[in-house]
């Protein structure tokens, strides 16, 4: 199992952020939390490919690698370094582009200045902590 995984930012025409309502089927504590768009690296994957790989997976949107900007990086872990990888998507979504995947319980568009105010899963809400304003 690798200990690295990519978060995407995607936003629609009113710069809502498209969430990703988790399900319970993962016991932790990211369980019925928002989270960003996003997933495991498989081994010898390139980041790039799985955060394409992930977006089309769970919302039918496919993704080409240069409308992925990278953001930051976020490092941690107690006993062993985890690390996620945020990108943006620099073109925007909507409802009728969505097909639901089978991973969560639902999406959602939120505003981004009440991202602070729903459950979110760990790496999202450091994102939000990181980035109290949309980043550009």
């Amino acid at each position: 199992m690798t200990n690295l995984a990519v978060r995407i930012l995607a936003l629609n025409e009113d710069n809502e952020v498209l969430l990703q309502f988790r399900d319970g089927k993962c016991n932790n504590e990211n369980d019925y939390k928002f989270c960003f768009i996003g997933g495991g690296v498989d081994e010898g994957e390139a980041v790039n490919d799985a955060a394409a790989r992930e977006f089309v997976e769970e919302t039918g949107i496919a993704v080409q690698q240069n409308e992925l900007q990278f953001i930051v990086e976020r490092r941690y872990g107690k006993t062993e370094e985890k690390r996620i990888m945020f990108f943006k998507l620099t073109r925007t979504v909507a409802w009728p582009d969505i097909t639901m995947g089978l991973e969560g319980a639902g999406l959602a568009f939120v505003p981004y200045q009440h991202l602070n105010r729903i459950p979110s899963a760990g790496g999202t809400q450091w994102f939000f902590e990181q980035y109290p304003e949309l980043p550009e």
